[in-house]
């Protein structure tokens, strides 16, 4: 192991750092500011300690009030940028890039067509691409597929509404109210003028009036309607003219079938300094302003609330609903205001208004049925799922949730044709992931139907599995790819560290040791070293040593040495030698005493530091080890320089470089 730099920082800025001197500077204990906030006190402890990861909206919407920062200072801009670093490196859902302002619908109201009240914002790319697919001869159906609130009925609307200007024959027809499939055609029969005798099958009925001539046939809200597939084929087999564009949040699975998914809009980053000018051409924010200012005509999106209307899109995902429902209060409550009910009551948010469906009056009734259409089994996955934090792999869940094999294919293939989960491309397989609400709304019904403690059990020992199967890798020929496997679970790995600290911190204490390399090399070290020390000091030291204990002494240890903190480092180390020896591991004992090596180099004393590291080296002789030969030989190495035996030192590290290589330690080649 490398000597610690002499120039490292002793105190790393970090997010909680900078949060705890601005609580002090404000004078409030963690206790006075749990109270303002809305958090527990145990929860600020977390964040100040690095232990969980910070919400920026929140940060904005209950900390900044509290703290007495003002939204649009240097100080605030600062604290988000640290806490942006704390999240996860791999996003889930997309960001920022830019985007126009939609045009406004044709004035003219179109036959057999709704005509909202309101401008369709952020989808003029979207809209655009659907009337020129629709044009397309070979074109006979696409379905509209997204999360609840994400506007598929919206835009079917606007599209419908250009394909009319067009020329084209459109038909709107709403199936909302309707949940079965027959009745469903008797709708489209009513729409098109078909005089229907009662009891008569308004099939052929239909296929005869859909081949009198060319035209659009949009039917909104599918998925409640089990079967209907399979008269829709029917009706494209033998109507040659029909063109069909449905919304649903499951697509109808036909040959014919194109299907557009619809993401949420696309969201500021809290972190960039952001003019309003700027935040106006985000669709997010040009959605919320733009209703903000029906509900309130005086109101101006300025550099006093810009940073809480962006931090109001992020909260929400970009979900247009839920911003039309936040929207709604405008009248009543300032950014800030609204901020702050969305950070802490975002499901409570209703509209009164009369004509619009009851499910889109509110975000519990909208995930509500969504809920409703699964089957028991899909209803347990998602509830589970919800324990995940940051998204998830399918290997992962297999490993966590109550299904398996192809029955847990089948559940995520259903959740994510109900699009309830999201799924995202990554450099080292696909990932999926809820929308911050859904996720919310989910662990919020969690313990009505789940096993939680036997869930987030079974959580934290698959991420334990997981570190310590990079940890085999991590520091030879398998270090790039375990690096980016664990770069997106940062969050998961937080929260199986959090739950191992109250149920069980020797698992905590497996996990958090075995992600040494990681912690170290994504500059994470100040954070596995308070994560080990909070574990440690949550374990009585056991009455004879075990290799647990004994590793998380070892990298405990290594981890103080690293952000500077000598004293601390030469305790654990001093632990994990002495359990060490008591166990009789030589290899734990050997990599100790190179570690206590490395704490008296960096106190200016070299004779003892070139006593630690020949002590290692005899060992990893003994043990025919070349990767820890290697580092105590690098090691050793640096003491002759100090001393100014240049030959003996050449010949050293010559010899470390060389092992180094075979191993193909790319981090310690370089070094």
């Amino acid at each position: 192991m490398t000597p610690h730099a002499a120039n490292a920082p002793a105190f790393p800025i970090t997010f909680g750092a900078h949060l705890r001197l601005l609580r002090r500077r404000a004078r409030l204990t963690q206790a006075e500011l749990s109270i303002a906030v809305g958090y527990s006190e145990a929860q600020i402890c977390r964040l100040e300690m690095g232990r969980r990861a910070p919400d920026l909206a929140a940060l904005v919407a209950l900390f900044f009030p509290a703290l007495a920062v003002e939204a649009d200072s240097d100080e605030a801009r600062r604290l988000l940028a640290l806490a942006a670093d704390e999240r996860t490196p791999v996003p889930i859902t997309p960001t920022v890039p830019l985007v126009p302002v939609m045009r406004s619908l044709p004035t003219a109201a179109l036959p057999n067509l709704p005509v909202p009240d309101t401008r369709l914002i952020g989808r003029d790319a979207e809209r655009a691409a659907l009337v020129t697919l629709l044009a397309h001869a070979d074109t006979r159906l696409v379905t509209l597929v997204g999360p609840p609130g994400v506007g598929k009925t919206r835009l079917a609307i606007e599209v419908a509404h250009g394909r009319a200007a067009q020329g084209g024959t459109v038909v709107f027809v709403d199936l909302t109210p309707l949940t079965d499939a027959q009745m469903a055609l008797v709708a489209l029969a009513q729409a098109l003028e078909c005089a229907l005798p009662p009891g008569d099958d308004p099939l052929p009925l239909l296929v005869r009036r859909l081949n009198e001539q060319p035209r659009l046939l949009v039917l909104d809200n599918l998925e409640q309607l089990p079967g209907i597939g399979l008269h829709l084929a029917t009706l494209l087999a033998q109507a040659a003219p029909l063109t069909l564009l449905a919304t649903s949040q499951t697509p109808l699975h036909l040959r014919a079938e194109r299907c557009w998914q619809l993401a949420p809009l696309a969201v500021p980053d809290l972190s960039a300094a952001l003019a309003p000018a700027a935040l106006l051409q985000i669709a997010a924010v040009a959605l919320l302003v733009e209703r903000l200012q029906r509900s309130n005509p005086a109101f101006v999106l300025n550099q006093t609330n810009a940073l809480a209307v962006a931090a109001i899109c992020v909260r929400v995902d970009g979900l247009p609903l839920a911003l039309e429902l936040v929207a709604a209060r405008g009248r009543l409550l300032s950014p800030h205001e609204l901020l702050t009910q969305v950070a802490q009551h975002h499901q409570a948010l209703t509209r009164r208004t009369h004509d619009v469906p009851a499910r889109h009056r509110s975000l519990v009734a909208a995930l509500g049925w969504s809920y409703a259409l699964l089957s028991q089994a899909e209803r347990q996955l998602f509830l589970e799922l919800a324990v995940f934090n940051g998204g998830w792999r399918l290997d992962m869940a297999h490993e966590v949730v109550s299904l398996g094999g192809a029955a847990l294919l089948d559940a995520s293939e259903a959740l994510l044709d109900h699009s309830l989960v999201q799924c995202r491309e990554h450099a080292t397989g696909s990932r999926l992931a809820f929308l911050t609400l859904i996720r919310e709304w989910a662990l919020e019904r969690q313990p009505d139907v789940v096993d939680v403690a036997a869930l987030r059990r079974r959580h934290a020992e698959a991420y334990t599995r997981l570190a310590e199967a990079a940890e085999q890798t991590m520091r030879a020929a398998g270090q790039a790819h375990w690096l980016a496997r664990l770069d997106p679970e940062l969050d998961n790995l937080r929260a199986a560290l959090q739950w191992t600290l109250g149920h069980d911190a020797p698992l905590g204490l497996r996990l958090a040791s075995a992600l040494e390399t990681f912690w170290f090399t994504r500059g994470r070290t100040d954070e596995g070293s308070r994560w080990l020390e909070a574990l440690l000091a949550a374990v009585p030291a056991p009455p004879q040593a075990n290799d647990i204990w004994a590793k998380a002494n070892l990298i405990g240890g290594i981890l103080a040495y690293r952000v500077g903190a000598p004293t601390l480092a030469q305790l654990r180390l001093g632990v994990a030698l002495a359990a060490y020896q008591a166990l009789g591991d030589r290899v734990g004992e050997a990599r100790t005493l190179n570690n206590l090596g490395n704490v008296a180099f960096d106190q200016q004393r070299p004779a003892e530091a070139a006593q630690r590291y020949s002590a290692a080296l005899v060992l990893r002789r003994e043990l025919a080890q070349p990767n820890g030969i290697a580092s105590a030989l690098n090691n050793l190495g640096l003491c002759q320089k100090i001393q100014q035996c240049w030959a003996e030192a050449h010949a050293t590290f010559s010899e470390s470089l060389a092992l180094y290589r075979d191993t193909n330690d790319l981090w310690s080649i370089a070094s």
